[in-house]
């Protein structure tokens, strides 16, 4: 009786004790992989068992390891708007349908990523004409982990008036306009939560080896009450983009930083070597320099509580790293909202970044840069900017200035006028003035802009020199 009995329960548990092949989370129907090169799919199986992935004409097979995961490579493709199937084989056979090859971008952040097309402005209207099949987005579950994790939930949607009112505003919009330009499948894969710190996207590793960002963090993570779960170090990191490794992507979008301004001005004054570790350490992750364009914080409040200006300048840091750029949205912010609704200027700057300096289609894809200055006798400044500006402002452009003399104590100037590629300044009362900053204010009311309409970074300099500025 007892054999009998133990043999059914042998027969019994053969089902849960045979491991079948799973992919890792981004390979779901409606997929979009990345064009031009080597194709990797991952996943687990039983230890030992042997998986073969197949997506014609190309077939490859491997074996899992000792712990049960494997990974292997596809030869590379040209991009294809022809549906296709993938199919793992393993003791189980998985097909995902629909599969398009094309770019993919990875669009990461806090709120101001994760807002979408339906809060955007002109939402109806974007909506009705969102008629776009060929872009798909992949939007990661927020999970939120103090280990990394190997597996997100998520699935691709495809861009349709019934779907696209829950992409990422931004992350639409900058694909509408490749898509445009390019004409070839577009995949977004949109990992973002709102509040956090960019602290919470981090490598842990690598953040450890930062004593004074570590420090920092230690003294918040034992205060009564400890920072939420998301605002926490490295668990956005662990729990959301982890999983997404080593899928091959073709750039990264970056929005964040309203968090890390929110804070102390010492975290804000952090915030370049975090931005810049984050920047390598994703780099790594994937192995290859993924092009990294981001999107400089938006003009908001009307005071200096928050540490706007310092986060602003630390982000422009990063610029001096190979294939970076920033997108200025300091003239499309609103005083009242930390989430400004024109999304669609935010995503075209990105898309003339990413066009200009990745895909090699000439565009402008910055605003107005100083060149040189000069004091008259008259107690004027010039300003001249990059040869061929055809400069243009909006709003009360002499807010936008100030002067300093030798003292550092910055003043407004009382007029700003615009000829060429000149901007002069007048600011009575100040003799010598040897400094100049524009828009080096949390929400600026006037703005200076290029012929293309791109606006100025917000830069400091001698009048002497030339500025620090975000190109």
């Amino acid at each position: 009786m007892l054999t009998r009995w133990f043999s059914l329960f042998v027969l019994l548990s053969l089902p849960s004790l045979r491991a079948e092949v799973e992919v890792g989370p981004l390979f779901r129907d409606h997929l979009v992989l990345q064009r031009d090169q080597p194709i990797t799919v991952w996943g687990v199986a039983a230890p030992g068992e042997g998986v073969r992935v197949t997506f014609e004409p190309h077939s490859v097979a491997t074996t899992a390891g000792g712990d049960g995961r494997w990974r292997l490579q596809l030869p590379g493709r040209k991009a294809s708007r022809s549906p296709q199937e993938l199919v793992v084989e393993g003791t189980n056979r998985i097909v995902i349908r629909d599969v398009l090859v094309g770019d993919v971008w990875l669009c990461a952040g806090q709120s101001n990523m994760q807002m979408s097309v339906q809060h955007a402005s002109h939402a109806e209207d974007e909506i009705a004409a969102a008629a776009h099949p060929l872009i798909r987005e992949f939007k990661v579950a927020a999970q939120f982990a103090t280990e990394p994790r190997d597996t997100v939930a998520g699935q691709w949607q495809v861009c349709s008036p019934t779907t696209v009112g829950s992409f990422s505003a931004t992350a639409y919009f900058f694909a509408r306009d490749l898509h445009r330009e390019l004409d070839v499948p577009i995949g977004l894969v949109t990992s973002a939560y709102g509040n956090s710190p960019i602290a919470s996207w981090r490598d842990a590793t690598a953040l450890a080896a930062e004593p004074v960002v570590t420090q920092w963090w230690s003294r918040q993570l034992a205060a009564s009450p400890p920072p939420r779960p998301h605002r926490q170090p490295s668990v956005c990191f662990n729990g959301m983009i982890h999983p997404l490794i080593p899928f091959s992507l073709r750039g990264v979008l970056w929005y964040q930083g309203e968090s890390d301004a929110s804070e102390t001005p010492h975290l804000a004054s952090l915030y370049a070597r975090q931005f810049q570790g984050l920047i390598g350490e994703w780099r790594r992750h994937f192995g290859r320099e993924l092009p990294f364009f981001w999107v400089q914080l938006a003009g908001f409040g009307k005071s200096g509580a928050r540490d706007w200006v310092g986060v602003r300048a630390a982000q422009s840091t990063a610029l001096a790293l190979p294939r970076t750029g920033q997108a200025i949205a300091i003239d499309v912010g609103d005083a009242a909202n930390i989430h400004p609704k024109n999304k669609q200027a935010v995503g075209a700057r990105l898309a003339r970044l990413a066009l200009n300096r990745e895909y090699g289609i000439a565009r402008e894809d910055s605003g107005p840069v100083l060149v040189r200055s000069q004091r008259s006798s008259e107690g004027t400044v010039q300003l001249h900017f990059r040869p061929a500006e055809e400069l243009s402002s909006q709003g009360d452009l002499a807010a936008a200035f100030e002067l300093a003399e030798a003292d550092g104590r910055f003043q407004p100037v009382s007029l700003a006028t615009v000829s060429g590629q000149t901007v002069t300044l007048r600011a009575p009362g100040l003799r010598l003035p040897v400094a100049v900053r524009y828009a080096w204010m949390p929400l600026p009311t006037g703005a200076l802009f290029n012929r293309a309409g791109l606006p100025a970074a917000p830069f400091q300099a001698d009048l002497s020199a030339t500025p620090e500025a975000g190109r």
